[in-house]
């Protein structure tokens, strides 16, 4: 209910707060690019061995 009456004020060209789980899911989002990251640069290291011996 609160959130509805800020709504009502609020121009157009302001966006909405974030919520608790809009918090979570940029988290997990982030979470989940950091893990690829680092999967990717163990698959390089990885490689770079096996061509190194």
């Amino acid at each position: 209910v609160l959130r509805e009456e800020f709504a009502k004020g609020r121009g157009a060209d302001v966006p909405e707060a974030p919520t608790h789980q809009s918090l979570l899911a940029a988290q997990n989002t982030q979470n989940t690019q950091n893990t690829e990251s680092a999967e990717s640069a163990q698959d390089v290291r990885e490689k770079k061995e096996e061509s190194s011996v």
